[in-house]
C-alpha cells in the first residue's frame, strides 16, 4: 500500500517542492497552504500522515493536527517549526522538528529504511550579515549566532557576489556604501550559481512600500523593516532555509 501525506505550509514553494520529493520516493502526496483547507482536503484523501508548518494564520499546525486525528486518529503527525519553542500539545506521538528540516529527516519518521544513505546535514548553516553600521551588524550576526547559524560579516555589498563559499542566506540591509541591496539582489538573481540563495532584506531607512516592492521584484525573500521582532528575523531565515534545503533536493 502507498503511503499518504498531507503537506501544509502557508508558502507554497515549500509544499510544492516537499511534495515532488515525497513523490519522487513513491509517497501519495496531497498539500495544502493552510489549515482549512488542508481539513477539506483530508475528507477525501485519508491521509495516513501530516506534514505541517506550525505558523500559519488562521490555524497554526498543532490546532489543525487536533481537528485532523478526530477524523483521522491513526494519522501521524509531523510538525515543523521555524520557531524556537511551540506551545505543549495533548496530541499522542507527534513529532517536532525545527527547520531547516533536511528531507532525510521527514523520510527517517515516515519511512526509516528510505533514509538510509541520503544526506543530512553535517554543518552549521552560513548566514552572510551585511551592513555598514557597524553596531546593527554586531547585534544581528550575535543573534544570529546565538540561534546556532555560521555567520560571516561584511560592511559592502560587494561581498555578496564575491562570497566564497556561498552562504545558504544573506541577510542584507539596502542603504550600503557601494552598491544598495536591491541591486546587489538583481545580480545575485541574474547568476545562476547565486539565483538560489535567499536574501532577507533588513532595513532602518527604506520603509515605503515603494521599497518594499522593490525588494519583492528584485527576487528577494522577505523585506523587514526596523525595529523588528529578533525572533520574527529568525523565523524568516530558518524558513529560507527551509526552502533552500528542499530545492537542493528537488527531483529534476
Amino acid at each position: 500500500m502507498v503511503q499518504r501525506v498531507l503537506v501544509v505550509d502557508d508558502e507554497p514553494s515549500i509544499t510544492s517542492t516537499l511534495s515532488l520529493i515525497l513523490e519522487s520516493y513513491g509517497f501519495e502526496v496531497k498539500s495544502a497552504n493552510s489549515g482549512p483547507e488542508a481539513l477539506e482536503i483530508a475528507q477525501s484523501f485519508g491521509p495516513d500522515a501530516l506534514i505541517t508548518d506550525y505558523a500559519m494564520p488562521d490555524m497554526n499546525g498543532l490546532e489543525l493536527a487536533a481537528e485532523l486525528i478526530k477524523l483521522f486518529p491513526g494519522c501521524r503527525i509531523i510538525v515543523f517549526s521555524g520557531q524556537s519553542r511551540i506551545p505543549s500539545s495533548a496530541i499522542p506521538g507527534y513529532r517536532v522538528l525545527p527547520k531547516p528540516v533536511p528531507p532525510a529527516a521527514f523520510l527517517n519518521v515516515l519511512k526509516p529504511e528510505l533514509a538510509e544513505g541520503e544526506p543530512v546535514a553535517s554543518r552549521q548553516p552560513r548566514v552572510l550579515c551585511i551592513d555598514d553600521v557597524e553596531s546593527h551588524r554586531y547585534s544581528v550576526a550575535r543573534l544570529l549566532r546565538l540561534a546556532g547559524f555560521d555567520v560571516a560579516e561584511s560592511s559592502r555589498g560587494n561581498e555578496a557576489l564575491s562570497s566564497s563559499p556561498p552562504p545558504d542566506v544573506i541577510v542584507l540591509d539596502v542603504g550600503l556604501p557601494d552598491i544598495n541591496g536591491f541591486e546587489v539582489c538583481r545580480l545575485l538573481k541574474a547568476q545562476q550559481e547565486t539565483a538560489s540563495i535567499p536574501v532577507i532584506h533588513l532595513t532602518a531607512s527604506h520603509l515605503d512600500e515603494d521599497d518594499r516592492s522593490e525588494s519583492l521584484e528584485a527576487g528577494a525573500y522577505d523585506y523587514i523593516t526596523e525595529p523588528f521582532d529578533p525572533d520574527h528575523l529568525l523565523k524568516q531565515v530558518r524558513s529560507a532555509l527551509q526552502l533552500r534545503y528542499l530545492e537542493f533536493q528537488r527531483p529534476a
